[in-house]
């Protein structure tokens, strides 16, 4: 497919995608993502608010449709508004009251934020064009790991639900906010899953880990991600004019963790930047031990993949396999 097809890229989620959304909102000096070493490979090296060493998936994923990256819907600006906007922030999820500690932006303020400028664009453009607009426009949602990170880390979430019981209720969250989504315009949808959170530095030293992943944790995980995946698909056939694709990022992420060097990676599960075994015993900070070369790792700090793994995922949305692009990947979706 001709990817300059696509005349804009819009994007809702959580840390994985966001740009510096969270870093308007957040008078917290807690986040870190707004100084180095966070950015240090981003050209020009600086701290954008992105979690990361670099790049998102979606920067790289922009690059290939031939889009520059979103501009952060948070922010006030009103120029580039026909090539996306950018609406994530990090900490949210699909439930409303996750990381509501880190006054964070959930899904469904991300969505009402969406939802005027669509009726800004429909007044400028007109309600014809402006719809012409969207449903040729690509739509990346990428959240749901802090709403499980919240089962893992709060001992009130737990004693209140088990983990299957947790599943259906973000799920039952996650599908109208989806649905809503089609309903403001959007006809081609990417969804990711969430990432095997039993691998993240952060989980292997609260479980006192040898360096295995946490199978519970990634139990619950697969399970969530299935029943999202089966969900997607039953939207997508309740709503023909939909084309919703399953990004699977959990099988890639624990593969790459697993198998590091199959991917040109050295160290599958040790943050490049962090303290203790697996870097996974405190933020990053320039207080940390940062690795020399961050290409070298799964993951930048003790939740947040590098720049290199992001390219991956973003290669495998774009060209995967059905296995990793489901039922169709991005180029094909565009096509």
């Amino acid at each position: 497919g001709d990817a300059s097809k696509v005349p804009a890229l819009f994007v809702f989620g959580d840390s994985t995608v966001d740009t510096g959304n969270l870093k308007q909102r957040s008078s917290l000096s807690l986040l870190m993502t707004n100084r180095l070493p966070y950015g240090r490979d981003f050209v020009p090296p600086g701290p954008t608010g992105r979690a990361s060493n670099g790049k998102l998936s979606t920067d790289f994923l922009a690059e290939f449709l031939e889009l520059p990256s979103p501009a952060n819907g948070f922010e006030e600006q009103t120029s580039g508004i026909f090539r996306g906007r950018n609406f994530a922030a990090g900490g949210s999820g699909y439930l409303n009251g996750t990381g509501a500690l880190f006054r964070t932006i959930p899904l469904s303020t991300q969505l009402d934020a969406f939802e005027k400028l669509v009726k800004s664009t429909a007044q400028s453009l007109g309600t014809k064009a402006a719809s012409e607009l969207l449903a040729k426009s690509l739509f990346v949602v990428s959240t749901g790991n802090n709403d499980m990170f919240d089962y893992i880390y709060n001992i009130r979430t737990r004693f209140d639900y088990d983990p299957e019981s947790y599943n259906k209720l973000v799920l039952s969250k996650a599908l109208p906010q989806l649905e809503r989504l089609y309903t403001l315009g959007a006809r081609k949808m990417v969804v990711l899953s969430v990432g095997p959170l039993g691998c993240t530095p952060a989980v292997l030293t609260l479980y006192d880990s040898t360096g295995e992943c946490m199978r519970a944790v990634n139990d619950q995980v697969a399970s969530f991600n299935s029943a999202l995946k089966a969900s997607l698909a039953s939207l997508a056939s309740k709503l023909p004019a939909l084309h919703a694709m399953y990004g699977n990022a959990y099988d890639l992420l624990l593969d790459a963790v697993e198998q590091p060097s199959k991917y040109g990676f050295k160290y599958g599960n040790v943050a490049c930047c962090g303290l203790g075994r697996f870097g996974g015993s405190s933020a990053c900070s320039n207080l940390s031990n940062v690795c020399f070369s961050a290409d070298e790792h799964v993951f930048w700090d003790l939740v947040h993949p590098t720049q290199e793994m992001y390219r991956l995922v973003s290669d495998s949305l774009v060209s995967g396999p059905p296995s990793m692009a489901s039922p169709l990947n991005i180029s094909q979706l565009i096509a």
